[in-house]
């Protein structure tokens, strides 16, 4: 009888040793795919000890490799990670994370705490705003949650509950997928290989509204109307586009180039962290001529709203957020033809001002906006605010040429 010893329970093969007629001493095995092998040494010792050695390799060997149970294992468990969304490796490493294994997970409000100090650096009109969001975010969630328990699905309920729509709720849910990939980049707070929880919230796919401007007419009854102190804020919302929620009260005296017809805003005071030149059309230097100072803040007030709400009542004119600065976008598009140059003056991406602004108004009321009369004199188009213009809004002389 053979002397015989299995490799391993995952095995079907096993090592035998058989003795022969010479004396000598075979060992015959099959390998993974059912191939014979067989091996001779000349005493029942070597070939023992043949034997051991070969069992222990064959051992190492299938460690590394799926026989056919492996296998089914593997196909199960993957077919299950898939109806999740997620692959074997994901789903066990969730299952360790869960059973107390190690991780790096973070509570949001520190996360948040840390997010807005690396962001502290940006122009101060988005921090304020992402301050404002991340404290939305906070409250609702709780600081003491930790950030990778946080589900799509309850970031949906929260866009939800803040009643947030169309542009705001896409606005406020790319801050928190910014703040999701802080936490899985910088803060190691989320798995690496998978995309985060806020990145399968869906966007709203409502179409935006076409954007709401005034007339000139509007412009002119708003301008004899407005109180003083609000006289400039309103001229250089709608002949700078200078955005007046934010940009405007950042905005000093000291930025306004009269010789060179231009307010260089710096960085500090824009919304996307940018320095921005814009031109001082005639209209709006005439309006600021008895305003203007050596230094110091241009507006120094700090609620338009109560303003914007006395223009309303004493005019019957409905105020419209933003208006003023979609009105300077529209009508200097209408003037120029230039989408390139009005979002380098406006501080918006090109495709913005095309989506928004191309073709809304007429050049006729472009130049009644901004109180120009043509044609313009030939020696002025070298003005910052008339150079861009079509050679028809100068002289006719210049225009046949």
């Amino acid at each position: 009888m053979p002397w015989e010893r299995s490799i391993g329970k995952a095995s079907a093969s096993k090592l035998k040793i058989y003795a022969k007629n010479d004396g000598r001493y075979q060992i015959s095995w099959y390998d993974q795919t059912g191939k014979r092998h067989v091996a001779t040494r000349g005493t029942l010792a070597a070939a023992k000890s043949f034997q051991a050695l070969k069992i222990v390799e064959l051992q190492r060997h299938r460690e590394t490799k799926f026989d056919s149970e492996d296998r089914q294992m593997y196909s199960e468990a993957r077919e299950l990670a898939l109806e999740h969304g997620c692959t074997v490796l994901q789903a066990v490493r969730e299952w360790y994370t869960a059973k107390g294994g190690s991780s790096n997970s973070e509570l949001l409000g520190e996360a948040i705490q840390k997010f807005l100090t690396a962001k502290s650096s940006r122009s101060p009109a988005y921090v304020d705003k992402l301050n404002a969001d991340m404290r939305l975010v906070q409250s609702h969630f709780g600081g003491d949650r930790p950030i990778d328990r946080i589900r799509s699905k309850e970031i949906e309920d929260f866009l939800d509950l803040k009643k947030a729509t169309g542009r705001r709720r896409n606005n406020l849910r790319s801050e928190i997928i910014t703040l999701f990939r802080y936490a899985q980049a910088r803060l190691s707070a989320l798995h690496r290989d998978r995309k985060t929880e806020a990145e399968f919230v869906m966007k709203d796919q409502e179409k935006s509204k076409s954007v709401e401007t005034f007339s000139p007419q509007d412009f002119e009854t708003f301008l004899g109307a407005v109180r003083p102190d609000w006289l400039a804020w309103l001229a250089i919302g709608g002949l700078a586009g200078i955005r007046t929620d934010g940009e405007i009260f950042r905005t000093n005296w000291e930025f306004f180039k009269w010789d060179q017809r231009q307010i260089d805003l710096p960085k500090e005071a824009t919304k996307n962290n940018e320095r921005r030149l814009v031109p001082i059309c005639d209209r709006l230097f005439h309006i600021l001529k008895p305003l203007r100072r050596d230094s110091g803040p241009v507006i120094s007030l700090k609620k338009p709203e109560d303003e914007t709400a006395r223009l309303q009542r004493v005019t019957g004119i409905p105020w419209r957020r933003n208006a003023l600065r979609h009105s300077f976008c529209s009508y200097r598009v209408a003037i120029t033809w230039n989408i390139p140059l009005v979002s380098i003056e406006s501080g918006n991406s090109p495709q913005m001002i095309k989506s928004n602004y191309w073709d809304l108004k007429r050049p006729d009321e472009g130049f009644k906006w901004f109180g120009i009369t043509p044609p313009i004199p030939a020696e002025r188009h070298q003005e910052p605010f008339l150079m861009h213009l079509p050679l028809t809004s100068f002289s006719p002389q210049l225009a046949g040429r």
